[in-house]
């Protein structure tokens, strides 16, 4: 093999070890409780992505449940990537819980919280539909970082767990 044959395995050698760790960095050990007082935690349903309007992944979006005061409880966790912030100005419109009220058809938004701007975490509220038919949502205002300008929104959400 030659030295410029090398060289160039040895740079996508490198390459695939740096997506892969920014691939799994940061939303994988995101899942903390909204409050010092729940325990049990554990993820319900899959996590979402969200991704801005090229199809950069900006946020994750999940499911938690837990007890919390003595109650299963469940709230949204909105996890924002690294990456997003070398390109936009993020800023968490809101995140909460919808509850099944009936086949096909979803309450109004429950637990909802707004984040800060440039805010990495924002957490909901916890609510009390741990036995309800759920999904976690978020919504994610984007401006673009020089100018200001407002670029929209993008939404994202978890299926429907049961």
């Amino acid at each position: 093999m030659s030295r410029l044959a090398r060289r160039v395995a040895a740079l996508i050698c490198v390459i695939g070890l740096a997506a892969a760790s920014v691939l799994t960095a940061g939303p994988a050990q995101a899942g903390t409780a909204p409050s010092s007082d729940c325990t049990t935690i554990r993820q319900r349903g899959p996590t979402v992505h969200v991704t801005d309007f090229s199809g950069l992944t900006i946020a994750s979006v999940k499911q938690f449940y837990g007890t919390c005061s003595g109650s299963q409880r469940n709230w949204s966790y909105v996890w924002i990537w690294d990456q997003a912030y070398t390109t936009w100005d993020i800023h968490v419109l809101s995140t909460g819980i919808r509850a099944e009220t009936s086949p096909g058809e979803w309450s109004a938004d429950l637990g909802e919280r707004s984040g800060g701007w440039n805010q990495q975490e924002v957490k909901s509220y916890p609510t009390n539909t741990a036995y309800q038919c759920t999904k976690a949502y978020a919504t994610i205002d984007i401006y673009h970082k020089a100018s200001g300008y407002y670029m929209g929104f993008r939404e994202g959400g978890t299926a429907r767990v049961c």
